[in-house]
């Protein structure tokens, strides 16, 4: 709070690059200061947490919606400052979906996003008030009212839901239904050694993964309804991506997905720099309501299953000593378009 100090304010780091851990944890002093010795070099994320307060992590703004990585040089002392605000209560009334009966043994995390991924962020544990109804303290403003949160909902009964709000006044409820989610199953063709993991689109959130059995079958879920996933497979050594697969699960239904087939619509394709095989290219494809975004494997092959015929865009971005950016439209039929580019020019396009 401007003009307190609190010395029961906890703060620690923890290390981005490759992965998030924690690194070191101090208490302010009288005067609210706090300080980290013989860090190293990289960037940091700072979280904040003390009673009363809502924990924060620094991102220059001092909003709970951002990120910002605090940047650490040889030698070099970095200093920050920022507030930690105040929380007000506010209330989730959880029930089934599909019997609109009240949920109980609910549980709930509050976070923020650091690369696309979701950080949960230290805080009280949610109080259930009566039979299916839960309060939880987020952070609020400086005129009481709640500051933009995110909040994950999830019971081992029921698909994970999650939530994002903000501008509602303190002990405002929201209702939320708890559906049964949808299901994924399939089978990866010509692969019984296959891994496959399925992603949340919006933020590319691991969500599940499973190696497929002896026949190339797989099943997953429950996943959330009505929201868009992205199924990947690949070799056991993730160094080839065989198929991704966009995915839309609904309430009480299962998905069912081909990868690898050779008569359903798809897109495949190659990247080669002078002969060699380009790993690590960006391929996107829009078109139809689909946005997709995947990867070149290490061999330079990416492929795309379950998509409907008709127009879509194509782009392909790699960067190197043989970058190069190629859009174009492309038309998918009853069957697999294949196409394959080589150093920084496409040599040919290949309707199958």
């Amino acid at each position: 709070e401007p003009g307190e100090f609190d010395r029961h304010r906890v703060l620690y780091t923890q290390r981005v690059p490759n992965g998030l851990f924690r690194v070191a944890s101090a208490e302010t002093g009288e005067d609210g200061v706090f300080g980290f010795p013989r860090l190293e070099a990289g960037e940091y994320l700072l979280l904040a947490t003390a009673p009363g307060f809502a924990a924060a992590s620094y991102n220059g703004g001092n909003r709970l919606d951002s990120y910002q990585g605090i940047e650490v040089s040889d030698g070099e002392r970095t200093r920050v400052e920022f507030e930690l605000p105040r929380v007000v209560p506010i209330r989730f009334r959880v029930t089934d979906a599909e019997h609109g009966q009240p949920v109980r043994g609910v549980r709930f995390e509050s976070g923020v996003k650091v690369h696309r991924r979701f950080v949960p962020m230290p805080g009280a544990p949610a109080r259930e008030v009566e039979t299916g109804v839960y309060e939880i303290d987020v952070a609020a403003r400086a005129n009481g009212v709640v500051d933009t949160a995110e909040v994950r909902i999830q019971h081992p009964q029921f698909a994970d839901t999650k939530l994002s709000f903000g501008g509602q006044p303190k002990g405002h409820e929201f209702e939320i239904a708890l559906g049964q989610g949808g299901r994924v199953e399939g089978v990866v063709h010509g692969a019984t050694d296959a891994v496959v993991m399925v992603e949340r689109y919006i933020d590319g959130m691991l969500l599940a993964a499973t190696p497929v059995d002896a026949s190339g079958r797989f099943a997953l879920g429950p996943f959330a309804h009505d929201e868009n996933l992205v199924v990947h497979a690949y070799d056991p050594w993730f160094r080839r991506v065989l198929a991704v697969v966009p995915v839309r699960p609904q309430n009480g239904k299962t998905v069912t997905v081909a990868i690898g087939t050779t008569s359903a619509p798809s897109l495949s394709g190659r990247l080669l720099r002078e002969g060699h095989a380009a790993s690590g290219a960006t391929v996107s494809l829009y078109g139809g309501g689909l946005r997709l975004v995947t990867s070149a494997g290490e061999d330079g092959r990416f492929r795309v299953d379950g998509i409907e015929p008709g127009i879509y865009r194509f782009s392909l971005t790699c960067v190197g000593p043989y970058a190069m950016q190629i859009e174009r439209i492309v038309e998918i039929g009853d069957g697999p378009v294949v196409l394959e580019y080589e150093g920084r020019y496409p040599v040919r396009g290949v309707l199958v």
